[in-house]
């Protein structure tokens, strides 16, 4: 990221436009993968809370 403005490097404020601009493009794809990550994790916290809630539910049928 840092090597592509360099032939840049007379103009800093091109440089700095230049990184921005980067800088944005690579957070945004970040971003989309961190809102898949999260919908996973979500889905997998809700899977475990179930299987919680069922393995108690077994395990307080079987003590009474």
């Amino acid at each position: 990221m840092y090597e592509g403005p360099f032939e840049l490097r007379q103009d800093m404020r091109e440089v700095h436009r230049t990184l921005a601009y980067d800088l944005d493009r690579v957070w945004q794809a970040n971003d989309k993968t961190m809102v898949r990550m999260l919908q996973g994790f979500r889905i997998a916290a809700a899977g475990l809370g179930l299987e919680v809630v069922v393995l108690l539910a077994a395990a307080s049928a079987t003590l009474l």
